[in-house]
């Protein structure tokens, strides 16, 4: 099993949007997306935000990609400790950067379980 072209391209864009690293640009990329999808500014991020996120962003691999988005978010919400009872239930902040490399390497599970099918 080995990927295609199209598909490398796809997960290099992934990975180059996505800017899980933690250098100082990927840290102001990431917090301008962190603003973009906190849409109502409570510093918690739900699934339906994220989701819209991904679709505002024009990511259609990503907002497409169903079933990583979610085990991604489902696995890495409530990480941190609880701030309030709302907390566990959503992406905070500081789970951000770990989300978003979650939902990279899931992505890359996806694609290569993809072709197996």
């Amino acid at each position: 099993m080995d990927l295609d072209y199209l598909q490398k391209s796809k997960i290099l864009k992934i990975k180059d949007i996505l800017r899980f690293e933690r250098d100082s640009d990927s840290k102001r990329k990431r917090l301008k997306m962190w603003k973009q999808f906190d849409c109502n500014n409570n510093g918690y991020l739900s699934l339906a935000e994220i989701d819209k996120g991904f679709k505002d962003l024009k990511l259609d691999e990503i907002f497409e990609a169903k079933k990583p988005l979610l085990r991604a978010f489902n696995q890495t919400k409530g990480i941190s400790p609880a701030k309030d009872i709302y907390s566990d239930e959503f992406i905070e902040k500081n789970e951000f950067r770990l989300f978003l490399e979650t939902l990279y390497k899931y992505y890359v599970f996806w694609i290569a379980f993809k072709m197996t099918d």
